[in-house]
């Protein structure tokens, strides 16, 4: 029993030590809520489905093309079949009535009838056609191009998120200490009127006991009074730096800050100069993406020189045509 009771204590000793503070509970969700974050997320996702199309321009499409017409009248072309065979019937009818009239037993040959000619529309008056259609490319230097360019702007738009959350953060460490040194200020002059306030009444007490001079009265009110226009601009400088602090969290301005927080340890710097900049450039994300921006510049130039290659695509239709389905 007793040493389940000293586990327990333990692990509540430890829980509490790992418990976030208010500072760490404030940056979470200025992570979580802040405008700033949401717009570069909402980028992100821009990017990502950017990038998902031209991926996807690679992939074989399948398609669907139905066509079906109906048109009376317009334009048209005859075909003269009466002017070519007229002629031919009207001499095999005269040559067939001499014929017959010459010999009693030449057999009897109906006459051969007269033929108009042929009139066609160019459109016919109902058309149909259906079309399923396979594509595929086989090699299109612009679509591998564009795609490379838009991994690039997603990684780069990955990376605008990070230092955007980094400045965050940091943003809410400063405004944070700043509401605290503008709240101790008030604290402070809070005090310094409430003592004041304390000498006043004692300075009237001594001046109806005739033990100073009313002049004496009138320094403790001029104080009091430089006291409470100096308290008025702390106050104001508090609520400026609390609703700037609000802002941040996308919250109200007027929000109350738990202001119990512990202070930071002045921590001394004891890298060198050349260390920290190169510890910089390597690691801060606003270069590594103009490494990204660089990369899609590049590869927009070569796939504006390779515009003039040509592309092999791969095609295959299948289809009906008629009049009618």
């Amino acid at each position: 029993m007793k040493l389940q009771i000293i586990f327990l204590l333990l692990l509540g000793a430890l829980l509490a030590g790992k418990a976030q503070s208010p500072l760490d509970t404030y940056i979470s969700q200025a992570l979580q809520q802040n405008i700033g974050v949401q717009q570069q997320k909402l980028t992100l996702e821009a990017a990502k489905a950017d990038l998902k199309l031209a991926r996807q321009q690679l992939l074989p499409t399948l398609s669907v093309n139905a066509r079906y017409s109906v048109a009376y009248g317009g334009r048209a072309f005859i075909i003269p079949v009466g002017d070519l065979v007229n002629p031919i019937y009207s001499n095999l009818n005269a040559l067939n009535e001499v014929a017959a009239s010459a010999t009693p037993d030449y057999p009897t040959i109906p006459e051969y009838p007269a033929i108009s000619n042929v009139e066609e529309n160019f459109l016919r008056p109902t058309e149909q056609e259906t079309v399923v259609r396979l594509q595929m490319p086989l090699y299109n230097q612009a679509i591998l191009k564009n795609q490379r360019i838009h991994e690039n702007l997603e990684a780069a738009s990955r990376l605008s998120v990070e230092a955007y959350k980094r400045t965050l953060v940091k943003e809410v460490k400063v405004a944070y200490y700043s509401y605290l040194q503008a709240r101790q200020g008030t604290q402070i002059v809070e005090q310094a009127r409430d003592i004041l306030q304390e000498n006043l009444r004692t300075t009237q007490s001594l001046e109806t006991h005739h033990k100073v001079t009313r002049d004496a009265v009138f320094q403790a009110q001029a104080e009091l009074s430089s006291v409470e226009q100096q308290l008025v601009e702390a106050q104001t400088l508090e609520k400026v730096a609390r609703g700037f602090f609000n802002t941040l969290l996308n919250r109200p301005l007027d929000t109350a800050i738990d202001s119990s927080a512990e202070t930071p340890a002045n921590t001394a710097y004891t890298d060198a100069l050349e260390q920290a900049t190169a510890q910089a450039l390597s690691q801060r994300e606003e270069f590594r993406q103009l490494a990204y921006y660089e990369a899609a510049r590049d590869q927009e130039i070569q796939m504006a020189k390779g515009a003039r290659l040509p592309s092999i695509n791969l095609q295959a239709d299948y289809g009906i045509q008629g009049t009618r389905y």
